[in-house]
């Protein structure tokens, strides 16, 4: 056996979620050279580099992408409820269902989680390439029965379906809930007052919400980088984000090809595909597309564009 001893310092997968304008991805901001994949266009406040995707597939092979890529040591998912989003569209999509409710008794659901764990195990090869993950989720009250109490009360959980929260808590070494320090005083009239606002980070369990870490830390710390930098791998070396060029490697050509390699496609079928509805010459490769092409026709309409793949791989015999 290969005994390894001692402390092993690695990335971090840490999940960050909160009450919408707490300041979930301006925190993660502060993370060693982010790459954002930004779902929600919730970064255009902020001097960072991003990419948008417009569908699931394309989150995928981007993160896959990002492995490579060396200006980068931390990729951000903003956010989790939004990725969850896309990936119920492309399991309706896969099987032609009009909503996740239409599968019956629950299914679907199960089938959403294990189309979202591919997102977790892409977000695992970036840690396994020395690139720590954020992941940013917004929360939301539920109320919570748990057996063994005489009533329902009310907790913070992740933003998201009940079979994808539970794996996303496995799966993240740091759960850590933002939110606000409010206290609660009594008057002398007997009325309740609501003080505080003070920006926290909830870094372990509570009955009312969802916390670990790995760490060591406990109770509450403030809602500051410095409260977890030291925990961060590379972050003493961000004292400057360095400007870098939109990165080759993740252009839409890139990006199309590597769509194409994993659902099974060559670049020969699309080319063949485009020429018979006349948008190109015949001979026209990949490289001759313009950008707007492939960004507005071949991306952006990806969902479209697969059945049209598969009637063009398998064509109806001419009688």
């Amino acid at each position: 056996m290969n005994i390894v001893k001692g402390v092993q310092e690695r990335p971090q997968r840490v999940c960050l979620y909160g009450p919408e304008g707490i300041g979930k991805t301006s925190l993660a901001a502060k993370w060693p050279k982010p790459l954002y994949f930004d779902l929600e266009s919730g970064t255009s406040f902020l001097d960072v580099d991003r990419v948008a995707p417009a569908n699931w597939n394309m989150l995928v092979s981007g993160i896959m992408q990002s492995q490579s890529m060396s200006e980068y040591q931390t990729i951000v998912v903003d956010t989790l409820d939004a990725a969850e989003k896309l990936c119920t569209r492309e399991v309706c999509r896969k099987n032609k269902k009009d909503s996740i409710e239409a599968f019956g008794y629950g299914k679907g659901y199960t089938y959403v989680m294990e189309e979202f764990a591919r997102l977790l195990g892409a977000l695992d090869q970036c840690i396994d390439s020395g690139k720590n993950v954020v992941v940013v989720a917004h929360a939301m009250m539920r109320k919570f029965e748990q057996p063994d109490e005489a009533a329902p009360y009310d907790r913070w959980e992740l933003k998201l379906s009940k079979k994808v929260a539970p794996i996303v808590k496995e799966w993240c070494d740091a759960l850590l809930f933002l939110n606000y320090e409010t206290t609660v005083e009594v008057t002398g009239s007997g009325k309740a007052k609501a003080r505080g606002g003070r920006r926290i980070m909830q870094v372990d369990h509570h009955v009312c919400w969802d916390a670990k870490n790995r760490w060591g830390l406990t109770g509450k710390v403030p809602m500051e980088w410095d409260s977890i930098a030291s925990h961060i791998p590379g972050a003493t070396q961000r004292s400057e984000r360095p400007k870098v060029e939109a990165p080759e490697t993740l252009d839409d050509l890139t990006v199309l090809r590597g769509m194409l390699r994993d659902s099974g496609y060559t670049d020969e079928l699309l080319e063949k595909l485009v020429v018979s509805k006349g948008f190109y010459p015949e001979g026209t490769t990949l490289e001759g597309y313009s950008d707007e092409f492939i960004r507005d026709t071949c991306l952006g309409q990806w969902e479209n564009l697969v059945p049209a793949l598969e009637d063009m791989k398998d064509p109806v015999p001419f009688k």
